[in-house]
């Protein structure tokens, strides 16, 4: 059984012992339990200037994407997210999917990605 306290700190107690969880520990347990993915987590450094733009068209095209503001399609497709700023508006940023499937060089993000040309 999981449980955290005010401090937010998370326990994981067994049998008559708790034993207090990393953050890793937390991150792992929630992406095994499809909590959350790690597709999903934002990328704060990733850039549109970052992305293949020859792709991006083209994924756009695909999805018959007229608009000028491409974070839409990003956000509606999965490959961003977007967070609430203080004066109510919204900013978007890449997730990790976003870069593996769009960024010019997604090794430098994720040096154990590949990027090949095909």
């Amino acid at each position: 059984m999981l449980f955290s306290n005010s401090k937010d700190e998370v326990y994981l107690r067994i049998g008559d012992e708790s034993k207090k969880l990393t953050y890793k520990q937390i991150e792992s347990l929630n992406y095994s339990k499809d909590i959350r993915s790690y597709e999903q987590e934002t990328v704060e450094t990733e850039l549109l200037a970052d992305l293949d733009q020859d792709l991006l068209e083209q994924y756009k095209k695909l999805n018959h994407f007229n608009g000028d503001d491409v974070w839409k399609l990003l956000f509606s497709k999965g490959f961003a997210n977007r967070k609430m700023t203080t004066d109510d508006s919204y900013v978007y940023k890449l997730n990790v999917a976003g870069v593996l499937m769009f960024a010019e060089m997604p090794d430098a993000f994720y040096p154990r990605s590949k990027s090949s040309v095909y």
